[in-house]
């Protein structure tokens, strides 16, 4: 007497097999797409710091919403470089 057939035991182990190799790939490319995303939120910073490295030297005043803007990159440079500490132990 058996408690399984031959071919729910295959269904199981195949199973089992498919959910231990398919998810570290997909891990990897999601942690690497937003590695993409993180350097290209990086490079609009350094644009922006440029900018207003410029608008200081020159003695150009900012709107209120490009000043609003630049916060805002500032900001996300801040969780930037915390999630490049992170990832980088993965």
């Amino acid at each position: 007497m058996e408690l399984i057939s031959a071919d729910l035991y295959a269904s199981i182990v195949l199973a089992v097999l498919i959910s231990t190799i398919i998810p570290p790939f997909c891990l990897r490319a999601t942690i690497s797409h937003y590695n993409k995303v993180a350097e290209k939120m990086v490079e609009e910073a350094e644009d922006l710091e440029r900018q207003r490295a410029n608008t200081i030297d020159n003695a150009l005043t900012l709107t209120s919403e490009e000043q609003e803007k630049r916060l805002r990159v500032s900001q996300l440079l801040g969780l930037h470089s915390a999630y490049l500490h992170l990832s980088m132990y993965l």
